[in-house]
């Protein structure tokens, strides 16, 4: 800027180089005047301005309320008071220099706004441009001797108002703007989200102080380092940018560090920092955590961590970090309390009612202020963060299995709900709009027009989905509009499945090529024949595994029109990764001739590009029509399905074509994750035990589904999975890939009858009374026979144990089927030991079992008693309590205490042992 200053040394001089979001200002016809006296009607709004945060943090490097004292300021200025020389310099020599005032890409930064000093502008006796925007000025510079000429001889570029600004309303917008700022939380212009975050110094200090040995800690959000400051700890706080921040206070923060390395573009990061003093005695220096283009110099070394300064860039740079300091009237920025001869503002600054000071460095970013008398340039870093919206835009995704589409889809968007008067929902009421995607596969809405604040529904669908399976069928976008002032604030609260706005989603329509997957459900009896079904429906669940595909299915079909119907003569699929090569032999030699009158008439395919060559055996009577082709398969992006129409004046067979000579690499296909259930599906008599459904053929992340499906349990019934090529019993081992058929074949089971010996020991007096812990062993002659104990039922194991035991129900239960592989009739169950308190009542009984004869019991020297024909034995055995005696009656027999039996003189229950019935075979059990 040194030539800039030569030629304008006592002038007012702003540069400007920042991106222009409301581009239309330059649009407006300035300098509506007198011609004489050039004064103006020209007011900031009717120039394209708008008194909003966004638009002013966008266009102009200063806007203050009452005066500015400095030096250089590069971009353009709002100055509601006087404007001169700065009073901070020692020596005088600051000048505030204004000029280059243009929209000339040859200028440092074009203005494409004007600026305006309301106050005296004390800066010499002359102003010069070549500006083609308005330079304005109030006219108590009217009768001070300033050049009107410009650099051509003109002078049309110098206007006088006092009225251009209306500070008043400009003050009443702009801070009901940065509370809603200060308390924004939702989505950026970029679409991420901003959160806001409380930093808790007092926290951080009683953090240190506990753990003196600590230099960091780590909030997740931003991360607080101990920083000492002229022999004082204070803190420096390390802040991702992207979220909204607010500080109760900056008393004893010494450092606010711009947390790059968690962004990597962050010059569009809306990042609001906050803070409720109402005097800033010392503004925290601001650093960065890497070395970039933006500056490259150490600034502090904390916790062996290195940070940056910002480098003193005039222009060309994007920001969008603001510091809203609403309550403070008075700042200094630059002292000598934090660090000095380091570190500079960095990043916006708002507090309407702060008189601010800045002793040295510069500042990039944008001043809204009561008044600044700086010694630091003002530099022209542009805004590019969330502007104050009366429009908004819904940017939403499309893909294809996955993939960005080749192909464009076309989406509609109409309203569901809203605040009945909004001029949107005038808009919408009868009409929808559409968007169509581009390359990348995003489309995108713009609703304008929100003039009523409220909650506002849309509902977004895919028109052209054909062919397709759309996931999900319809998004729902919910918005809520906020007033502040005379602005609306529409926010995308986000995207939904239903109406309601219950069920979050994420911005993205994603088709899937469908499949179809057919239910086949057969009954079959024991004898493998077919049955009447025992009942009327039975449930199935569907379920689909994931694969991840490496390379795509190739289908090669050969095709004959015959009297105007294509049929399938012969069809081949390959599994192939890259390009596939195959030669294809249609040949028929005319009958008794030497030239062929068969051949292929055309080869299309649905995916890939295909070469033919190496063409042999013409037809007869063609021009391009071969018997033997090779054909070449390459740039295959999905599965794809290769068709081969072939001629001859007779029908073909499947032997008549012939495909060889395959040269390809082979697929892989690795499954990924856990099977998942899709759907339940109900097969009914009525509709012969059969369904068919259209199910996805991939995931959304582009691996393909296979499908398999497991019936709900039928007791006498065994099931079988097939896919014709496939069968078990195991439902997950067969699966349909691409429009295939699963059946289901119930065959009943054959009856298996077990065969048990029960006994029941009971009370004698009382036979309700069962008697536990009685100890039995059971014997082949004299071999223990050794048994374990599953499920309350005692079966054989030459492991196991000797003793029978019975339960709290008096109960012992013995699987007789379990003893046939011993191969024998006769058996002896000895009672080892009572039931406490009782008596033991025999000494043994045999018991005999033969399907050929009679099964019996005997005790002791008893005679036997025959058992009855049944699949359980039950026996009731009654024990004497100790005190008790019973009498044998007069049969020639002692007095002994015994067994009571059945109806006589010992109870047994029996229900017989049905080895088989009488229909059954011959064995032993």
């Amino acid at each position: 800027m040194k030539r800039h200053r030569q030629v304008f040394k006592k002038l007012l001089e702003l540069s400007l180089t920042f991106v222009l979001i409301f581009a239309t200002c330059i649009t407006h016809t300035y300098g509506t005047s007198d011609s004489t006296t050039h004064t103006t009607t020209n007011t900031f709004i009717s120039d394209g301005g708008e008194y909003s945060l966004a638009y002013i943090l966008s266009h102009y490097n200063v806007f203050t309320f009452d005066y500015y004292k400095g030096t250089h300021v590069v971009g353009p200025m709002i100055v509601g008071g006087e404007a001169g020389r700065t009073t901070l310099q020692g020596d005088g020599s600051g000048s505030l220099a204004l000029g280059g005032l243009s929209t000339s890409s040859s200028q440092p930064f074009p203005h494409l706004v004007p600026s305006y000093i309301k106050g005296k502008a004390s800066i010499g006796n002359t102003v010069t441009t070549r500006s083609n925007v308005p330079f304005y000025l109030g006219t108590v510079n009217q009768n001070n001797s300033y050049t009107l000429a410009g650099a051509n001889g003109n002078y049309y570029d110098y206007y006088f108002s006092d009225n251009y600004v209306d500070f008043n309303q400009a003050k009443s917008l702009i801070k009901a703007d940065a509370d809603i700022y200060q308390n924004y939380e939702g989505p950026s212009q970029n679409g991420e989200t901003i959160k806001k975050v409380e930093i808790n110094i007092g926290d951080a200090f009683q953090y240190f102080k506990n753990n003196p040995d600590q230099d960091k800690y780590d909030y997740q959000d931003y991360v607080v380092y101990k920083d000492v400051v002229n022999s004082e700890i204070k803190l420096a706080v390390k802040l991702k940018l992207g979220n909204n921040y607010h500080f109760t206070s900056f008393n004893n923060v010494s450092t606010i560090i711009y947390d790059y390395e968690a962004n990597s573009d962050p010059s569009d990061k809306t990042t609001i920092i906050s803070c409720n003093d109402d005097k800033i005695d010392s503004f925290p220096i601001i650093l960065k955590s890497q070395s970039d283009a933006m500056g490259k110099s150490e600034g502090l070394t904390l916790a062996n961590e290195k940070f940056y300064q910002f480098d003193s860039i005039e222009s060309g740079q994007n920001l969008s970090v603001t510091y809203i300091c609403p309550n403070a009237t008075n700042i200094e920025i630059g002292n000598e309390k934090n660090h000095p001869g380091i570190g500079k503002l960095n990043g916006h600054l708002v507090a309407v009612n702060a008189d601010v000071k800045i002793l040295n460095g510069d500042y990039n970013g944008t001043l809204i202020v009561k008044s600044v008398d700086s010694k630091a340039e003002g530099h022209m870093w542009s805004y590019k963060g969330i502007i104050t919206p009366g429009s908004l835009d819904l940017t939403l995704n499309k893909k294809v299995n996955g993939q960005v589409p080749d192909q464009t889809f076309e989406f509609s968007l109409q309203q569901v709900s809203g605040p009945d008067d909004s001029s949107i929902t005038q808009q919408f009421r009868n009409s929808l709009v559409t968007s169509q995607t581009l390359k990348d596969g995003s489309f995108k809405f713009k609703l304008s027009g929100f003039d009523r604040a409220g909650t506002y529904i849309y509902q977004i669908k895919e028109m052209n989905n054909d062919g397709y399976l759309c996931t999900p069928e319809a998004l729902f976008a919910k918005v809520e509009v906020t007033q502040s002032g005379t602005l609306m604030l529409p926010r995308l609260v986000g995207y939904y499945l239903d109406e309601n706005c219950t069920q979050s989603a994420e911005a993205i329509f994603n088709n899937l090529s469908k499949t179809k997957l057919t239910l086949q459900k057969v009954w079959k009896d024991k004898d493998n024949q077919d049955m009447e079904a025992p009942r009327d429906s039975i449930n199935v669940n569907v379920y689909r595994q994931a694969y991840k595909q490496n390379g795509h299915q190739v289908q090669i079909r050969i095709l004959q029109n015959i009297n105007g119907t294509s049929k399938e003569i012969k069809k081949e699929t390959v599994f192939v990764d890259g390009d596939l090569t195959f030669i294809a032999d249609a040949s028929v030699l005319a009958t008794g001739q030497s030239y062929y009158v068969g051949g292929i008439k055309k080869v299309t395919t649905t995916n890939g590009s295909l070469d033919i060559s190496e063409s042999k055996n013409p037809v007869f009577g063609t021009f391009d029509q071969y018997g033997i082709e090779k054909i070449n398969l390459s740039k295959i992006t999905s599965d794809a399905t290769i068709d081969i129409e072939v001629s001859s004046p007779d029908e073909y067979s499947p032997d008549n074509v012939k495909l060889t000579d395959f040269s390809y690499t082979s697929g892989s296909i690795q499954k990924i994750g856990e099977p998942e259930q899709y759907s339940t599906v109900t097969l009914q008599k009525g509709q012969s035990w059969k369904s068919s459904l259209d199910v996805p053929k991939y995931s959304q992340d582009g691996n393909v589904y296979h499908y398999f499906v497991e019936e709900e349990q039928l007791a006498d019934y065994d099931v079988t999975y097939s896919n014709g090529e496939t069968s078990s019993s195991k439902a997950s081992d067969v699966e349909a890939k691409e429009n295939e058929t699963l059946t289901m074949t119930n065959k009943q089971k054959e009856t298996v009858e077990n065969h048990y010996l029960t006994i029941t020991k009971v009370d004698q007096n009382d036979h309700s009374k069962k008697l536990k812990n009685a100890k039995f062993s059971l014997y082949n002659g004299n071999e223990e026979l050794k048994v374990k104990k599953e499920n309350d039922i005692y079966f054989y194991d030459p492991a196991g144990d000797d003793i029978l035991t019975s339960d709290d129900q008096g109960m012992i239960k013995i699987d007789l089927d379990s003893f046939k592989s011993l191969n024998i009739k006769d058996y002896v169950l000895r009672e080892k030991e009572a039931p406490e308190n009782y008596l033991k009542t025999f000494d043994e009984i045999k018991l005999h079992f033969d399907c050929e004869n009679d099964c019996y019991y005997k005790i002791d020297d008893h005679e036997q008693v025959k058992l009855n024909d049944h699949q359980e034995h039950c026996l009731e055995i009654s024990n004497v309590q100790r005190d008790a005696v019973i009498k044998v009656p007069n049969t020639g027999y002692k007095e002994y205490p015994y067994l009571m039996l059945g109806m006589g003189l010992v109870m047994i229950s029996l229900l017989g042992l049905m080895i088989y019935r009488k229909q059954g075979g011959k064995g032993n059990v």
